[in-house]
C-alpha cells in the first residue's frame, strides 16, 4: 500500500470549491432540520470508541471505568459486556463478564463476529465475544515496543489508540501513537507496520476504512489527515 496523499494545504480557487461545497452539503442537512439527542447520560467515566453490531446494539469502551459497555437503543438499557466499573478495577485477566480485567480501553470495533478493543494500559489487542468472553490477540501484557511477530506475545505495542478493520471483516489496523507506525493484524494475527512508501507518521490517532478499502489516517502531530490506497 502507498500513500497518495498527504498534503493539506489548498489554493484560494480550491478553498472557494472547498466553500461551495461546503454549502451545498449543509443546505439541505438544514431544511431537514437535523439534532443531537443525548443517549447514555450517566454511568460513564471518559467513554473513549464507540461502534455497532449488524443488530444495532452499541458497544462503548468506558476507559477511566475500565470496561466495555453494551447499550441496547431500543430498549435504552446499558449493561457491562466485559470487565468491572470503577478505575480501581484495571487488570490483565481473561475470562467472561466481570471474571475479565482491562486498563483503560480506547479504540474498538465490530470485527471477526465480536469486537476487538485497543487495551491501551495493558498494551494489548483483546477480542470480546458478544458473550461477553475476553481473550488475547496480539501485544505483551504491560510490555512497550515495536516488535512485530505472529505467535502470541510476540509482537508489541507502544501506546495504541485507534483501530479499524478492512472490508474482509479480519484485517485490522491499529493508530500506534507511541510508534509512529500504523500496524496490521492480519486474518492470522501476524503484526506487521503498514509500508507508506516512506512516509513517517507522528503520533497517529484514529483510523478507519472506506468501501473501497482506502485506509484514512488522523496523522495528529503531522496535523494532516491521509489516505492510503
Amino acid at each position: 500500500m502507498n500513500i497518495i496523499s498527504n498534503s493539506s494545504i489548498l489554493s484560494p480557487s480550491g478553498k472557494w470549491c472547498v466553500a461551495a461545497l461546503l454549502a451545498m452539503t449543509l443546505l439541505p442537512a438544514r431544511l431537514h432540520a437535523q439534532y443531537v439527542s443525548t443517549a447514555i447520560t450517566n454511568g460513564l467515566s471518559e467513554p473513549y470508541g464507540v461502534t455497532t453490531d449488524p443488530g444495532g446494539n452499541v458497544y462503548i469502551t468506558d476507559a477511566v471505568n475500565n470496561r466495555i459497555v453494551k447499550f441496547v437503543p431500543g430498549a435504552t438499557t446499558l449493561s457491562t459486556l466485559a470487565g468491572v466499573t470503577g478505575p480501581s478495577h484495571f487488570g490483565t485477566n481473561n475470562g467472561v463478564g466481570a471474571a475479565a480485567r482491562f486498563n483503560e480501553p480506547q479504540g474498538i470495533v465490530y470485527a471477526r463476529g465480536g469486537l476487538v478493543v485497543v487495551d491501551q494500559g495493558n498494551q494489548q489487542l483483546r477480542f470480546v465475544s458478544l458473550a461477553g468472553a475476553v481473550s488475547n490477540l496480539a501485544g505483551m501484557t504491560g510490555v512497550f515496543g515495536t516488535n512485530n511477530g505472529a505467535a502470541l506475545g510476540a509482537a508489541q505495542f507502544e501506546w495504541p489508540t485507534g483501530i479499524a478493520v478492512a472490508n474482509d471483516g479480519a484485517t485490522l489496523y491499529i493508530a500506534d501513537q507511541g510508534a509512529d507506525e500504523i500496524r496490521v493484524l492480519t486474518t492470522n494475527n501476524t503484526v506487521s507496520n503498514l509500508a507508506v512508501g516512506g512516509y513517517q507518521f507522528n503520533t497517529p490517532s484514529a483510523v478507519a476504512v472506506d468501501n473501497k478499502n482506502n485506509l484514512w489516517v488522523a496523522d495528529s502531530g503531522n496535523m494532516v489527515i491521509c489516505m492510503v490506497s
